[in-house]
């Protein structure tokens, strides 16, 4: 009997190339790609900036308090930044949808307006586009927090706690190398008890660090720990990645003690200030109201009806070389979406067994790599060369396969990728490129 054929664990793949190598008509449709490309790039700089401004104000007269940060907020933050939309179509808002625009944009007006720079933007034709930068900018919050929130906890105790001052007392006061590096190690080993308990949402009444710290810990935890009556597995590091928002306001907390303290802040607000403008999502709809031309067919043949899906295959051949290589993938289909800066574009690929079928959901927060005390088979391991990694700044990987001096090393260093990537270079050009530099 022959066995079937292992499905592939993704759902989706993607495949990166050039944008030239496969638009059609580029003389008509590079210039307009690029347009929109820009156009998205300026709409999340100013989306991101105003979702900063307006967070801090209602955390200062609100109680310290922060609105819900959404796709329904940022999205309404996308439009109010670009003003006005020309062309009204669809159905009419919702209530609560006229009440935060009208409160987004009486905030916009009085507060952000007059400090920027005047900037026509609109979202003409791009929907859709602003929906996937919805996406984006979540996932930059959500990541931002995920990664971060700990090392915020870890900056918070050290500066309330003066571990800069201590260290430099230390190696004032202590003469021999051996008694300052022993004190220091003590220093340290008492800070990250503290860190640990403040961390400890399992046994909160089993602390580790000195009793005289305890009431404090008790205290600042209403401040950097999400008030909740239940915690993901009775974990901060699983609970932060199922559920990240509920810890952005303690971040923001514990920067404005930092702040009070006159120590360097970190940024909590994800921003972009980058020049090269971002990648965005193109599908099917969307190319039809950008791309199509009178000769091609009237956009509302394409639009309406279920015309869209049904013409999908046609749509993507009028501007793209969809017969080429870099469209078709083993196990794979075409999902007639891309991913563009204007000058590279990742070709999005949907598993064959999954077209046009509703996605099967995914566990949010769970790996599916197991640890390796996790196994129950290790008969795949048997033949397998253990490889020990050691991740750094100078050596960014270093890899050996044995504890002797004989064992095979493998070394990528900072210098290496430096010159390999020209880093030098390119950043200079891009200094040059900009056209506001701080003198």
């Amino acid at each position: 009997m022959e066995k079937a054929k292992e499905k592939p664990p993704e759902f989706f793949k993607s495949t990166k190339t050039s944008l030239k190598s496969i638009l059609k008509h580029p003389e008509i449709n590079t210039k307009k790609l690029n347009d929109v490309v820009i156009k998205a790039h300026k709409i999340v700089i100013h989306t991101l900036q105003f979702l900063k401004m307006y967070t801090l104000h209602h955390y200062q007269t609100h109680s310290q308090t922060i609105p819900i940060i959404d796709k329904i907020l940022i999205l309404n933050v996308m439009k109010v930044v670009c003003g006005e939309k020309h062309t009204k179509t669809g159905k009419p808002p919702k209530k609560e949808t006229v009440e935060l625009t009208t409160k987004l944009t009486s905030f916009y007006t009085e507060h952000y307006k007059p400090y920027t720079q005047p900037e026509q933007l609109d979202y003409e034709y791009m929907s859709n586009v602003l929906s996937y930068l919805c996406e984006d900018i979540m996932t930059m919050y959500e990541n931002n927090i995920q990664l971060h929130y700990v090392n915020y906890v870890e900056r918070y105790v050290n500066v309330v706690w003066k571990k800069k001052m201590l260290v430099d007392k230390i190696r004032k006061i202590f003469h021999t190398k051996k008694e300052k590096e022993a004190r220091i190690r003590c220093l340290e080993k008492e800070l990250r008890k503290i860190k640990n308990d403040l961390l400890n949402v399992d046994n909160i009444d089993e602390n580790t660090s000195l009793p005289h710290y305890h009431k404090w810990i008790t205290e600042q935890k209403k401040h950097i720990v999400p008030d909740k009556e239940k915690f993901q597995k009775q974990s901060i590091y699983y609970d932060l990645k199922c559920k990240p928002m509920d810890y952005f306001p303690c971040m923001i907390a514990m920067m404005k003690q930092v702040e009070n303290n006159e120590e360097t802040i970190s940024n909590v607000f994800p921003l972009r200030s980058s020049i090269s403008p971002g990648y965005i999502r193109l599908d099917t709809i969307t190319l039809v109201y950008l791309l199509l031309r009178k000769e091609q067919g009237k956009k509302s043949d394409f639009s309406n009806q279920g015309n869209t899906k049904k013409h999908e295959d046609k749509i993507w051949k009028f501007f793209f070389r969809t017969e080429k290589k870099v469209f078709h993938k083993t196990d794979f289909s075409f999902h007639h979406m891309i991913s563009t800066d204007g000058v590279g574009v990742s070709i999005l690929f949907i598993r064959d067994d999954l077209v046009g079928k509703r996605l099967p959901n995914a566990k949010k927060g769970v790996s599916k790599e197991l640890y390796i005390d996790e196994l129950n088979d290790y008969s795949a391991l048997r033949d397998k060369t253990i490889v020990g990694v050691d991740p750094g700044k100078e050596d960014l990987i270093y890899c050996v396969d044995d504890a002797s001096k004989d064992a095979n090393v493998f070394r990528y260093s900072q210098d290496q990728r430096r010159k390999e990537t020209k880093m030098k270079k390119y950043n200079n050009i891009i200094l040059g490129m900009k056209t506001n530099k701080i003198q």
